[in-house]
């Protein structure tokens, strides 16, 4: 697979614009996307991106005995490793430049969008972004808030955007002593939204105008006539937090 490019993205004036999905024109092109077969290939890679795909490798694309379940932690990557269809980049992240650091991972939502198909194999594509040389403690809080900012703006797309770090504490569903989110650096995975993610749209923690939200675009994308759709279950959980309200 050669090299995709990460481009700035600028709004084009509504006179040319060809409907929904070219809304946004790619300008100069900034940073490459790299698959892990190409990472693996480079006489010299970059150490923090060698590492993040040992650790896909060794950890979420492999069993763990305190998992809870059968099966790799993370069900999907196996697979996406095998159809070379996950991207990774390395992105230095200004904690002090908040709104411009959610307007880039903006641009990465709608460049997944533009490489990734929508139906079949998709549901296999996955983007991480890596965080470069943070500071541990600084960088996991960072990634914590970007997370919580944007999970309604990529749900809304149908996406999932999860946070990696060392210090996640985000337990596991089958095993509340395993924390399947810590990684050796902190990171930022996007994929499709897939019907096994309800559990992630109803955690009573959020706000129940959130979960709202967050129900309302998962029975969009699986209602009650799709095979896999836990449809039943979305519904009451979405009854449950209009009663919160």
């Amino acid at each position: 697979m050669p090299h995709l490019f990460v481009s700035r993205i600028t709004h084009s004036s509504p006179n040319r614009r060809q409907g929904a999905t070219q809304a946004q024109a790619l300008t100069t092109v900034s940073e490459t996307l790299l698959t892990p077969a190409q990472i693996e290939e480079m006489p010299v890679p970059n150490p923090q991106l060698a590492e993040t795909v040992r650790w896909i490798k060794e950890f979420l694309a492999s069993p763990h005995s305190d998992l809870g379940r059968s099966g790799p932690v993370c069900p999907w990557i196996a697979r996406s490793l095998e159809l070379d269809r996950l991207w990774l980049v390395v992105k230095e992240l200004d904690p002090y430049a908040f709104d411009e650091t959610i307007a880039m991972l903006g641009e990465y939502r709608e460049l997944f969008l533009r490489l990734s198909g929508k139906q079949g194999a998709a549901v296999y594509d996955a983007m991480i972004l890596v965080i470069a040389d943070p500071p541990a403690t600084e960088a996991s809080r960072l990634v914590e808030r970007i997370q919580r900012v944007l999970k309604p703006r990529f749900v809304d797309a149908g996406l999932m955007i999860g946070e990696f770090h060392l210090h996640n504490a985000t337990p596991g569903l089958h095993n509340s002593a395993f924390f399947p989110l810590r990684s050796p650096y902190p990171m930022l995975a996007i994929r499709h939204m897939v019907a096994s993610d309800l559990s992630f749209l109803t955690r009573i923690g959020d706000d129940p105008r959130l979960r709202i939200g967050f129900l309302h675009s998962y029975l969009h994308r699986f209602p009650a006539s799709c095979p896999e759709s836990r449809s039943a279950e979305a519904c009451e959980a979405l009854r449950r937090a209009q009663c919160e309200l």
